[in-house]
């Protein structure tokens, strides 16, 4: 995976210690399920707030690399990341991938790599 731009990491950091002292950390399979949405919009303000440019929420859908963790069986209509710039922020990538980093940070060519469907 990409390593975070350098002027992302310290709004990576803040949001990180941020999100851990008010809803706690989604650093795990179980903790980061079914909240891609409510994490990633959380991000989108926290970012604005910080007066960070080109922030927007995005959606993505038919994973292309294996599962550790979700149950395939399972109906996947989207997922939901930031989109800084040139830069995807995925804060629950682990409910699919247990072994990912926290966040996920792709550029352009991982996030094709990653997901099959990409909007936005």
């Amino acid at each position: 995976m990409t390593q975070a731009p350098e002027h992302l990491v310290p709004l990576l950091r803040d949001f990180k210690r941020k999100l851990r002292e008010r809803r706690g950390a989604t650093n795990t399979p179980d903790a980061a399920f079914n909240v891609c949405w409510e994490i990633s919009h959380a991000f989108l303000w926290f970012c604005l707030g910080a007066g960070a440019k080109n922030v927007r929420v995005i959606s993505v859908a038919e994973p292309l690399k294996g599962f550790s963790t979700f149950n395939k069986n399972d109906a996947l209509l989207s997922h939901f990341m930031v989109r800084i710039g040139n830069t995807y922020v995925d804060w629950t990538a682990r409910q699919f991938w247990e072994a990912a980093p926290y966040p996920m940070v792709m550029d352009r060519s991982e996030l094709k790599e990653t997901w099959g469907e990409i909007h936005g």
